[in-house]
């Protein structure tokens, strides 16, 4: 009897051993096919997850670059490697997969004016002692203003800067923001100046409230004159003067001199270009680089 219970153990445990064996073989492959099935798949160059898309790299480009008061070193730019991995980026990433509406204007008033820095620094001269005498205004790129002329891929398409401009942030719902014209920037030493950090989808509101607060307090673009019941302010309040009354676009005032109101801190002042009546004056338009 004790025999028998002996051989019956026996019998067991060499039974038990052998499954151990096979489990360990075959559990490696199982684990390999399983973590390949979970793997994530590889995402081809032009594809970047756009939800996940952050300024970094731009933002450290204009801290590096360009300074308070919006000029460039663009020779400094045209070194930069965070610069072009940038503008990479930018070529790799599909807007329309952006969580909203304000990280896709986000993304897109950055693009334009990376991009713009980018034709810039295309069109430059070689010869650096011309730079000052620069005018992005009488580039031409196939006959055309570097503006219609000259094509980006960027958001998952391609684009011109003017296309960015009127077909994209003027135009698509939920991007419709005037202040964007006293954010995007021309490479003029005339238009609204760069601001040396980049826009980011959480803080959008804020940066283009206090890109407008600039522009007020900046006398080289707005200058008001309450005595004289005058306002001498940019060029870009004459060509978009729609946009900043538009229903279409948010926020909008029945006036210009109202719609300026919203960034004065000035009580009285405030109160003044909301029920005065004010003649508009445009300033003359310095088309000269922004040159640092």
């Amino acid at each position: 009897m004790t025999l028998r219970l002996l051989s019956v153990v026996s019998l067991f445990l060499l039974l038990t051993i052998s499954a151990c064996k096979e489990r360990n073989t075959t559990s490696p492959e199982r684990t390999v096919e399983a973590s390949q099935d979970a793997r994530p798949t590889k995402s081809n160059d032009t594809n970047l997850a756009a939800d996940a898309f952050d300024h970094e790299r731009w933002d450290s480009v204009l801290r590096s670059f360009v300074s308070d008061s919006g000029l460039v070193d663009y020779a400094g730019i045209l070194k930069s490697q965070a610069f072009q991995q940038y503008i990479d980026k930018l070529s790799k990433t599909e807007a329309a997969g952006l969580r909203n509406d304000n990280e896709r204007l986000a993304f897109w008033i950055n693009a334009y004016n990376a991009l713009t820095i980018r034709a810039v620094l295309d069109t430059l001269p070689q010869d650096r002692a011309g730079w000052s005498e620069y005018s992005i205004k009488d580039q031409k790129v196939n006959g055309k203003t570097i503006w219609k002329g000259m094509k980006f891929n960027v958001g998952g398409g391609r684009w011109t800067l003017d296309e960015i401009e009127h077909e994209i942030l003027r135009k698509q719902d939920g991007l419709r923001d005037p202040r964007i014209h006293v954010a995007l920037v021309c490479a003029a030493r005339g238009c609204p100046p760069l601001w040396n950090r980049a826009f980011t989808g959480s803080d959008i509101d804020e940066q283009l409230a206090s890109a407008m607060r600039r522009f007020v307090n900046d006398k080289n673009q707005c200058q008001i004159d309450q005595n004289a019941a005058t306002i001498r302010i940019s060029q870009i309040f004459n060509w978009y003067r729609d946009d900043f009354l538009s229903p279409k676009f948010t926020p909008r005032a029945r006036s210009i001199p109202e719609f300026l109101a919203m960034s004065v801190d000035d009580r009285a002042l405030k109160q003044a270009l909301k029920s005065q009546n004010w003649q508009l004056k445009y300033l003359e338009y310095d088309w000269k680089l922004n040159l640092k």
